[in-house]
């Protein structure tokens, strides 16, 4: 689950972020969680968290969920300092949880790293050098694999490689994709009715002349082809990967409109669509953005069986004053035919807009998303919710 930090110009100052144990009856040592993830595979569900514990410690864990509670796993995860990237895998007859993310190394550097829970221990799996110095951004389990997103990010120009896991060690596959500029990569994900051999990525060029530009390069075997430029064209945070099922390719896109005397829909609401490709041309799912009132929308899709679903909360900013609460909604919509069919998950009051997460589980959807606290401020205190719905 990623937080997209332009939100903070918003509302001004530096914020401290804390908070409470992520779910209900969690049996878990943070008290304070920055950060969390989630991951499902049959009858099993889990929760990684990064955050303080008691002793004011930073602390990356894992949660099982039990019953009505949820377990800690045993075993040391490393504190990190980017979003943590949770996933599953199948090693031979059963499904293992992973965790990616990057951890510390040296005079305020860091490493991306993958951990996998064999035998009741967190097991780190091997990667290159050259791995080693780019940017984890995405991890996702495909079968008896794992696949992984790299990028390596500059001012004029940024490139992307994926990594896939071969005998419980890294491997790079293709060549890097590259786009101008300080450009976001996200890794797709595909519907079981799909290879796993087909590997989309979404790149969305976010500043200079070419800012607001987004493609899907797709990596079939070891060369990459692009799809036609998207129609949206104002820049948004790009918070999650295109989606591909038996009814073809899907993007999410969030349009930010800021209001600027040179940009007369600025005062519009952040916009979130789905596209599809249809043969070389994109269209807008259901013709409209999925928004359901007039706040800032931001989201992303997944994919639950064979269907697209898209999660995405509204919060009415900027708010009045700093720190003010504001209304916030969270949202998902199930893709139905040629429509989503949307249902409310969560209104309350937030200073600042999140990310939300949904996976498959038991045949009902898990849904992570957060809470916030404002009775504290400066610090805003953060609470990671997970909600079953049918």
């Amino acid at each position: 689950m990623r937080y997209w930090l332009g939100f903070l110009a918003l509302v001004g100052g530096v914020l401290l972020f804390s908070g409470s144990a992520s779910a209900e009856g969690s049996g878990g040592r943070i008290v304070n969680d920055f950060n969390a993830s989630l991951a499902s595979s049959g009858g099993h569900l889990w929760l990684a968290r990064y955050g303080k514990n008691k002793k004011d410690e930073y602390e990356t864990e894992v949660l099982e969920k039990t019953g009505h509670g949820w377990k800690r796993l045993s075993g040391h995860l490393p504190p990190t300092s980017d979003a943590l990237l949770m996933t599953t895998y199948r090693d031979g007859r059963k499904t293992i949880p992973c965790l990616g993310l990057s951890k510390f190394r040296e005079k305020n550097n860091y490493e991306p790293a993958v951990f996998c829970r064999v035998r009741g221990r967190w097991k780190s799996l091997p990667m290159s050098t050259e791995m080693r110095q780019m940017g984890l951004v995405d991890l996702e389990g495909r079968g008896g694999r794992l696949v992984a997103l790299f990028t390596d990010v500059g001012a004029k120009r940024s490139e992307a490689r994926i990594g896939v896991s071969k005998g419980g060690r890294f491997a790079f596959q293709g060549r890097p994709t590259a786009a101008p500029g300080s450009s976001l990569f996200k890794l797709g994900t595909n519907a079981k009715s799909v290879s796993s051999d087909v590997i989309d990525v979404a790149v969305d060029v976010t500043f200079g002349k070419s800012g607001g530009k987004r493609w899907v390069a797709t990596l079939d075997g070891r060369k990459w082809r692009k799809t036609r430029l998207l129609p949206a064209t104002a820049v948004g945070p790009q918070i999650g990967g295109p989606v591909r099922t038996s009814e073809g390719l899907f993007f999410p896109v969030t349009e930010a409109y800021w209001p600027r005397a040179e940009d007369p829909r600025g005062d519009r609401p952040w916009e979130f669509s789905v596209f599809q490709l249809r043969g070389k041309k994109w269209s807008r799912v259901g013709g409209h953005p999925l928004n359901q009132g007039k706040g800032k929308a931001q989201g992303h899709i997944t994919v639950i069986g064979d269907r697209v679903v898209a999660v995405w909360d509204e919060i009415m900013l900027p708010p009045p004053t700093q720190y003010a609460a504001v209304p916030t909604r969270e949202y998902i919509a199930r893709l139905n035919g040629k429509t989503f069919k949307v249902k409310k998950v969560w209104s309350g009051k937030r200073a600042l807009p999140t990310d939300a997460q949904a996976v498959g589980y038991k045949g009902k959807t898990a849904v992570l998303f957060m809470r916030q606290d404002l009775s504290k401020v400066p610090d805003i205190v953060m609470h990671s919710v997970v909600h079953i719905i049918p």
